[in-house]
């Protein structure tokens, strides 16, 4: 019987791998869509973005630590050095906001004007950075001050990211959202539901 539980639970750690890379695509998919990032956008940051206000931002970015990261998507407001950039995760990550950082870094870097920086009007680009975590566990929200080194005394100030955990979001609430990404989410914590409930019948 301990030999059959291990083989399910292997096989349903390649389904839940599987399903995970399935997640990461739609919600990429879903984001990338201008029309429902800006619904997306307005409604979790309090913005009224319009449609035609933001622009997806192409140019390279991604750092070499970071260049296989499929599930970012990162929006431009014309006209403006303010970036959006929505990171989807499926699994807790407990260095996320490390990984935040080196992306609102790269983006500066990629965007800003070094010629103008003596410029005592220049703004250096801003970088709006939302996690949208759809696993089953619960999200950790580590900032840089609590993974980085302490020094007695002294201490730092980091700014964060934006959270939005499904987890923190019932059913009711899901369903009475008309958002598209929405209704992903809920799609998503079924799933996990599901799984955590399948998980407890093998134990």
């Amino acid at each position: 019987d301990l030999h059959l539980c291990d083989r399910r639970q292997r096989q349903m750690c390649i389904r839940d791998r599987h399903i995970n890379k399935k997640h990461d695509k739609l919600f990429k998919e879903l984001l990338s869509d201008k029309k429902e990032a800006v619904k997306f956008i307005n409604h979790y940051l309090h913005l009224n973005l319009l449609d035609d206000e933001i622009e997806k931002y192409e140019k390279e970015f991604r750092t070499e630590e970071f260049r296989n990261i499929e599930a970012d998507v990162v929006y431009k407001v014309k006209n403006k050095n303010v970036f959006i950039l929505i990171e989807h995760q499926s699994s807790v990550d407990y260095k996320m906001s490390y990984r935040i950082m080196c992306y609102k870094y790269a983006i500066i870097e990629s965007a800003i004007d070094k010629k103008r920086l003596k410029e005592k009007s220049y703004k250096i680009p801003m970088v709006i950075p939302i996690v949208l975590y759809t696993g089953k566990r619960k999200w950790k929200r580590l900032l840089i001050n609590d993974i980085e080194e302490k020094v007695e005394g002294y201490a730092e100030n980091w700014l964060g990211y934006t959270l939005i955990d499904v987890n923190e979001f019932s059913k009711e609430q899901l369903l009475a959202d008309n958002l598209i990404i929405t209704k992903a989410m809920l799609i998503a914590v079924s799933y996990t539901h599901l799984r955590a409930h399948e998980t407890g019948a093998y134990l």
